[in-house]
């Protein structure tokens, strides 16, 4: 039988006027057409600025700066305290943060140079951190680390604010900050040095902040009269480490204009798309879902 002759199914709807029909379909397709290339840019515009934004700046160190943090490993660094320090690290190992480190003894060397990945403090923040001899046991060790032997001595302050302020200076950073992480227990002797550092800091234009780790009373004392009780700072105005304080940290951000306008653009595309290109439902019929 020919197919021509064959009768229309029972739900078919008889149309007439098919030219207007294909008139109608082409200007739908083609409506589809610009609001998806549409779409589609005002995405791809929103992917790249999201990834030019940047997760906001610590409120140690502000925004257009660098920052150096010289950590003190001397043998007056205890345990507990080298946990404090490594907690303080912690916080700065995050994506997207940029930091230099200094490490010292009655000597110092420059460990990383300023604007290195703040994923590399991972490796010494592991060498910092007790841990447990047995799974279930209360005894700590602390692990074995590269300067046990030879560097780990007295503290020598001033050796760690000098390298910190060459790497600055080397590295050609402008406007940066100088984290000192220390329980501040300076020898006697040091304390003229350290003075002169602080002073050639202020002539470099280079902020000196301070972690203090466990200082007794008198060795704190001792360093609020030098730089003053302001250039203290505690771990919590420091930068937010972990995926999650990375995340707080975006969420807590205003949303830019910009990235804004282009949700509403993209948001008011696809509205248009429902509007102008949905089913053709011809009258008197219901939909499937209606029925």
């Amino acid at each position: 039988m020919d197919i021509r002759s064959r009768p229309a199914p029972p739900d078919a709807i008889p149309v007439a006027g098919l030219d207007r029909l294909r008139i109608a379909a082409r200007r739908t397709t083609l409506l589809r057409s610009v609001l998806g290339l549409t779409a589609v840019a005002l995405l791809t515009a929103a992917v790249l600025t999201a990834r030019s934004l940047q997760v906001p700046a610590d409120r140690l160190v502000p925004s257009g700066r660098s920052g150096v943090i010289a950590i003190d490993l001397s043998r007056s660094v205890n345990g507990s305290r080298q946990a404090e320090m490594a907690r303080v690290l912690q916080r700065f190992a995050v994506p997207g943060q940029r930091v230099g480190l200094v490490i010292f003894s009655d000597t110092a060397y420059e460990l990383l140079p300023p604007g290195s990945p703040g994923s590399e403090l991972r490796r010494l923040i592991h060498l910092l951190t007790p841990f447990r001899v047995k799974p279930r046991g209360k005894k700590l060790r602390l692990p074995e680390t590269p300067w046990d032997v030879s560097f780990r001595s007295g503290t020598v302050i001033s050796a760690g604010l000098a390298m910190a302020r060459r790497a600055v200076l080397r590295h050609g950073q402008s406007r940066s900050t100088v984290l000192l992480v220390s329980d501040l227990s300076a020898l006697a002797d040091d304390l003229p040095r350290v003075a002169n550092e602080i002073i050639a800091l202020r002539r470099d234009r280079i902020e000196l902040r301070i972690v203090a780790v466990s200082p007794t009373e008198s060795d704190r004392a001792t360093f609020e009269r030098l730089v003053g009780k302001s250039a203290f700072v505690p771990p919590s105005s420091l930068g937010r480490g972990g995926l999650r304080g990375y995340v707080e940290a975006v969420i807590d951000e205003p949303v830019p204009g910009g990235l804004a306008g282009l949700a509403l653009a993209l948001l008011a595309v696809l509205a248009l798309n429902e509007l102008w290109c949905g089913r053709l439902l011809a009258p008197g019929v219901k939909t499937q879902e209606a029925a």
